[in-house]
């Protein structure tokens, strides 16, 4: 079973029940830890919890988080 940390995350609401969330989250195997990022969006069910629907990851690596916000920035 693959195990995950959630060091840092924050949520957005759009729309009535709608998120966009960006964590940072670390994948814990059993001979190392890799961190990522994940953009996700999602929605809270009547329940309160969240359900995703959809996630993109990226490596924890500087150059890629400069490329992503360089190109959303740009748009």
């Amino acid at each position: 079973m693959t195990d995950y940390e959630t060091l840092q995350a924050t949520t957005h609401r759009i729309g009535r029940t709608g998120f966009i969330e960006v964590a940072r989250r670390r994948l814990k195997e059993e001979d190392a830890q890799t961190d990522f990022i994940m953009v996700a969006r999602g929605f809270y069910a009547k329940d309160g919890g969240k359900k995703w629907t959809r996630y993109v990851t990226i490596p924890d690596e500087p150059d890629a988080r400069e490329w992503l916000a360089r190109q959303v920035r740009d748009l």
